[in-house]
């Protein structure tokens, strides 16, 4: 068995713990008062934070492409001598 499935199996045996000695009955409000287990609101919980988690770290990442760089003497109309044009030089002089 790898570490990871048996740290799953230990967190969801504790999970079921914690929640099971959770099981009175107590006033929650929400908008309104209401008789529920503790149960009930620890799951709702753990399931919206759950649900929260695995929407934001599951978002789509864009497909990144290469960038490629062109030599400054590749480029139409340019020398290698400083990387100005004829046009650039004449428009100096």
């Amino acid at each position: 068995m790898n570490i990871k499935i048996a740290l799953i199996v230990v967190l969801t045996v504790l999970l079921t713990v914690v929640m099971m000695n959770n099981t009175e009955t107590v006033n929650f409000w929400f908008f309104g008062s209401y008789l529920t287990s503790k149960l009930n609101i620890i799951a709702f919980t753990f399931a919206t934070g759950f649900i929260v988690g695995a929407l934001v770290g599951w978002t789509k990442r864009q497909k990144r492409t290469p960038v490629t760089i062109t030599e400054p003497a590749a480029i139409e109309g340019q020398t290698t001598e400083g990387g100005l044009s004829q046009e650039d030089r004449d428009y100096i002089n």
